[in-house]
């Protein structure tokens, strides 16, 4: 039991530090050397991996935004590149996009898979729902990958890391919270 709550506990800081990226970039910058930073978060990359690797049925970009990701960081490790280690958020916003366009095209979409957790009976009205959430969700990675690129080849860090960091984030929120509310209606509307 105790080893299930520490590999639990273990994977969520995992997570938020893989979250907390461009932070972790930015303010290590100001005490230590690049290698060390990023040497540092592809040590965390790899941790996760071999903790969550059994939850790839519910998250399919996960091995290939980390494979990337992990290459990005690879790649800025060698060449001593902090333009390449601004990557990462796009390189993850990229697979996510695809991730979620493949799934409108193969089915079912990434946002289904998560509604059925939930609801394992879900409607043909509930399917069409998540295909349109999900068709949303496409257009905000396309919209945070522009922006995000923008950020990396702006060659600002402070304003890299504040976006990529926290904006995105709150985007995002903003994004999840409008849908669970919309979708509480959208619920009650079709019961009456």
């Amino acid at each position: 039991m105790w080893v299930n709550v520490l590999k639990t506990t273990l994977s969520i800081v995992l997570i938020i530090i893989g979250v907390c990226y461009p932070a972790i970039v930015y303010f290590g910058l100001a005490y230590f050397e690049l290698n060390t930073v990023l040497l540092a978060v592809l040590g965390v990359l790899v941790l996760r991996i071999m903790l969550t690797r059994k939850k790839v049925t519910i998250a399919p970009w996960f091995i290939p935004a980390s494979l990337l990701g992990g290459m990005c960081l690879v790649g800025a490790i060698g060449w001593q590149s902090t333009l390449i280690a601004s990557l990462y958020p796009v390189i993850i916003s990229s697979v996510m996009l695809v991730s979620f366009s493949y799934s409108l095209w193969r089915g079912p979409s990434v946002i289904e898979t998560f509604a059925r957790l939930q609801e394992p009976e879900l409607d043909e009205r509930g399917v069409r729902y998540t295909r349109k959430v999900t068709q949303v969700w496409c257009g905000f990675f396309v919209i945070n990958i522009g922006i995000a690129s923008w950020t990396v080849f702006s060659q600002d860090l402070a304003l890299w890391a504040l976006y990529n960091g926290f904006i995105s984030y709150c985007l995002m929120g903003v994004l999840l919270g409008g849908e669970f509310i919309f979708r509480q209606w959208y619920k009650q509307r079709a019961q009456s």
